[in-house]
């Protein structure tokens, strides 16, 4: 008769992969402290051999400055904004020859990454050239055109969405469009900072403000050239393009009045700005019928005070 009696499984099997397990473990918690410890920023690490960008603190949101590439026994990481770079080893330091190619390992990962996010930028400025040559000028009787009583200058339009080309100030490198009830995208993978939209001809002054219909209502106002940055964020990156193009023509910021938040961030972005480039930066005072609302030079133009 057979032996049918079976042999106990062994854990050899079991015990290796619950201690690959933990390791894993072990290196993604100290990796997580040792950047939480030197940046203040929490991140949720993943041990793929990849690397992973996170936002810094100290930076505006989506700057991406902290890197990290993680294995399972050991991690390289640093901030893209200082250049510093540091390993992290589940259980002491391991040899000069392996952390060393574990560096040129994270070095060639970033070297591809930026390649693919140049290529596909480069793509998408050709998609944004296309665009604003082959789209109609835009319909004076646009919905947010109306709402915004202003007129459709430099403008193109796709549909029902309005097209305001941005340029880095030599091509068009992006545009954002504008829905009938305001809302507002940006081309996907194309680049944003330091980009704007443009109108007018440079004259005594140049005048960088947030959106396009605030900088059409300044334009109207003032007849002067105005670069729309977009957002808040963008003020400074824009106003040190315009400033490095143009070194001698005074730079005004035009900003929003965000009163409404304890931050301000359009002052407060603004007043950056206009300190980076030697500049000046104004803002419209809060309205006395609604004194915690933000308010912008648009505003202004639409209840006749632009002066």
């Amino acid at each position: 008769m057979a032996d049918t009696q079976r042999k106990p499984p062994t854990l050899g099997g079991a015990w290796a992969v619950h201690k690959a397990f933990s390791d894993q473990l072990a290196i993604e918690a100290k990796l997580a402290d040792a950047i939480l410890a030197q940046t203040g920023a929490s991140t949720s690490i993943v041990a793929d051999g990849e690397i992973h960008r996170h936002d810094h603190p100290d930076g505006k949101r989506g700057n991406k400055r902290i890197w990290y590439v993680c294995h399972h026994d050991f991690a390289v990481w640093g901030d893209w904004g200082t250049g510093e770079q540091h390993n992290v080893f589940a259980k002491g330091p391991i040899d000069p020859e392996t952390a060393a190619k574990a560096r040129m390992e994270a070095e060639r990962r970033k070297r591809n990454r930026k390649a693919r996010e140049e290529r596909r930028r480069a793509q998408a400025a050709e998609s944004a050239r296309q665009a604003a040559h082959r789209l109609p000028w835009a319909d004076s009787g646009h919905p947010y055109l109306v709402k915004k009583k202003i007129k459709p200058i430099g403008l193109k339009q796709q549909g029902t969405k309005l097209v305001a080309a941005m340029t880095d100030g030599r091509r068009i490198v992006n545009y954002q469009t504008i829905d009938p009830d305001g809302r507002k995208r940006f081309l996907a993978g194309a680049k944003k900072q330091g980009a704007y939209f443009a109108i007018g001809h440079i004259g005594d002054r140049l005048v960088v403000c947030e959106g396009v219909a605030t900088a059409i209502s300044i334009h109207l106002a003032y007849g002067c050239a105005v670069a729309a940055a977009m957002d808040c964020g963008n003020l400074k990156p824009v106003a040190l393009n315009l400033r490095n193009r143009y070194p001698d023509v005074p730079i005004v910021i035009m900003a929003d009045n965000d009163i409404h938040r304890p931050d301000n961030p359009g002052v407060t972005h603004g007043k950056a700005a206009a300190e980076a480039v030697g500049g000046q930066c104004v803002w419209p005072a809060p309205s006395p019928v609604q004194p915690d609302a933000a308010i912008d030079f648009n505003d202004l133009w639409q209840g006749g005070l632009l002066l």
